[in-house]
C-alpha cells in the first residue's frame, strides 16, 4: 500500500534549554523529530541528547550541528574543534530488534537494511537477537546511564503502536506526530572514556503507517529503516534531493537507495580501512 503525501510540514522548535530528569531526554527528543512523509524518510535531525543531564563534568556533551549541509553530506554533532561525534572507526556496531507491534517481515527489513548501510559504511552491524526491551526503558538508560558494571546497550530498533509512537513522540513537544514515520537518535558516552564517540542508539517506527514492506519506494519500510540507520551513524540531513537524506520542503523525493553525498558520509563516518 502507498503512501498519501500530507502537506509538507515546518520542523519542530529547536530543544530549549536543559532541564533535569527525565524531560531532558524528551526535550531533546523534539529536535530529533524532524522527518515528515512529504519532505522525507525517518526523523532525528537536530541532535538527541543536546539535553541531557547528569553527565560527569569530563563528558563532553555534543552540539548539535548546523542545518541541513549543503556538500552532500552532514553530521548530526560535531565538538568544538569541528571534529564530528562518531563510533570508533575500528569497532562494530550491535543492534537488537523488537518485534513487538511490529508489521509482517519487520525482521527482513531490519537485517536487509543493516546489510545495506554495513555495505556502505564497512562498518560491521552484529546483529544480537530479539529483545523485548521498550523504547521507553531505553530513554530511561539514555538519561540514567547503564547499571553500575554494565555496557552500553546494543542499538535498539523497534515499532510502536500508533497511539505509543504519538505518546513519545509528545515528550519532546511535536505537533505533528501523524505525518512522522519514525525517528533515530544516536547516544554519546557519558564517562572520560567514551563521551567522544556514540556508544548505543534508538530507532523507532510507527506500526500504525501503512508502510509498504521492502524497498520499492520513497516510504518503503526497509528505506525509512537506512534513512535512520544513517542518523545512527552519525549522519544529518542535507538539502540535496538526490541524497537519501534529504529532508526539506521540495517536492517529495524519489531516492530509494544511497546518493554519492550519502555514500561519502558514511564511508567518513564509517571503519577505517586500516583497522584490517
Amino acid at each position: 500500500m502507498e503512501l498519501l503525501d500530507p502537506p509538507p510540514l515546518p520542523a519542530p522548535p529547536p530543544a530549549p534549554a536543559s532541564a533535569p530528569g527525565r524531560s531532558a531526554t524528551g526535550i531533546a527528543l523534539a529536535a530529533a523529530l524532524a522527518l515528515v512523509v512529504a519532505i522525507a524518510v525517518g526523523a532525528a535531525g537536530g541532535g538527541s541528547d543536546s539535553a541531557e543531564s547528569g553527565s560527569p563534568s569530563t563528558s563532553a556533551t555534543p552540539s548539535p550541528s548546523a542545518s541541513p549541509s549543503t556538500s552532500g553530506f552532514g553530521f548530526l554533532y560535531t565538538r568544538s574543534n569541528g571534529e564530528p561525534y562518531l563510533w570508533p572507526t575500528c569497532g562494530s556496531i550491535h543492534f537488537m530488534v523488537n518485534l513487538r507491534g511490529a508489521p509482517n517481515h519487520a525482521l527482513a527489513d531490519a537485517k536487509e537494511a543493516v546489510g545495506r548501510i554495513t555495505e556502505a559504511s564497512g562498518m560491521p552491524w552484529v546483529f544480537d537477537g530479539l529483545t523485548r526491551e521498550s523504547p521507553s526503558h531505553r530513554f530511561d538508560v539514555f538519561d540514567e546511564g547503564p547499571s553500575e558494571g554494565s555496557a552500553w546497550p546494543p542499538v535498539l530498533v523497534a515499532w510502536l503502536p500508533h497511539r505509543e509512537f504519538v505518546g513519545a513522540l509528545d515528550l519532546g513537544g511535536d505537533r505533528s506526530p501523524e505525518h512522522i514515520l519514525g525517528f533515530g537518535m544516536p547516544k554519546h558516552g557519558s564517562s572520560a572514556s567514551d563521551s567522544d564517540h556514540f556508544v548505543s542508539g534508538l530507532v523507532v517506527l510507527d506500526a500504525g503507517q501503512p508502510i509498504p514492506r521492502g524497498f520499492g519506494t520513497r516510504f518503503s519500510r526497509g528505506v525509512v529503516l537506512m534513512h535512520e540507520l544513517a542518523h545512527i551513524m552519525g549522519l544529518a540531513h542535507v538539502d540535496e534531493l538526490d541524497e537519501l537524506m534529504y529532508a526539506g520542503k521540495k517536492v517529495p523525493p524519489r531516492q530509494k537507495d544511497w546518493g554519492e553525498g550519502d555514500l561519502a558520509g558514511l564511508a567518513e563516518a564509517g571503519r577505517d580501512p586500516s583497522c584490517d
